[in-house]
């Protein structure tokens, strides 16, 4: 699976996930400072690249939109260190992996997640 870290990532989180067979897209190296976020949602649809964030503006973004696409995995555990990611990441990724394919937005929480499935219809 691809990755595109958001530039609130730990760049540290790259080493990690490639370290588990994933391929990475480091926001903050690959000149996104200043984009806007459906700028790097549609690098992520080109790229076929899930996103993973901190911030909840891109579930919105695609709520609004009807997107079914780019997925999204957004964290939302306090401190965002890489330890406390990697924790819980690795298993929640192999218990979406068809869902994030597909289209879907995961929030992580410290010891649970959510899964909402794309487009979110009004």
């Amino acid at each position: 699976m691809t990755f595109f870290l958001d530039i609130n990532i730990p760049l540290s989180f790259a080493n990690f996930l490639e370290g588990e067979g994933h391929k990475t897209i480091i926001g903050a190296k690959s000149g996104f400072h200043g984009s806007t976020d459906w700028e790097i949602c549609e690098h992520a649809i080109k790229n076929k690249s899930v996103i993973v964030t901190h911030d909840l503006d891109f579930g919105e973004l695609l709520a609004v939109s009807g997107s079914s696409k780019p997925s999204v995995i957004i964290f939302r555990i306090q401190p965002l260190t890489v330890e406390n990611i990697k924790e819980s990441f690795s298993q929640i990724i192999k218990e979406t992996k068809n869902e994030l394919n597909e289209g879907a937005i995961v929030v992580i929480e410290k010891s649970s997640y959510r899964l909402r499935k794309l487009p979110i219809r009004k």
